[in-house]
């Protein structure tokens, strides 16, 4: 995700119930470390609730770690 790839509901562990299709979103890792800034494609509640599809459509991944 970090090289610019969409954010996949099945690795969804947490979300903001108000996030609505269409907001821009911050993904973010356990720590708070920044992944990627895109568009939910999903709302919250189902970005948790799917086992399929993209929750997230990245626009601009953080960069590797080690860079």
């Amino acid at each position: 995700m970090r090289e610019g790839r969409n954010a996949f509901a099945k690795f969804v562990t947490a979300a903001d119930e108000g996030i609505r299709p269409g907001d821009e979103v911050l993904v973010v890792d356990e720590a708070d470390a920044l992944f990627a800034v895109g568009r939910a494609e999903l709302s919250g509640a189902e970005a948790m609730a799917f086992d399929a599809g993209p929750a997230v459509s990245v626009r601009n991944g953080a960069g590797r770690r080690d860079e």
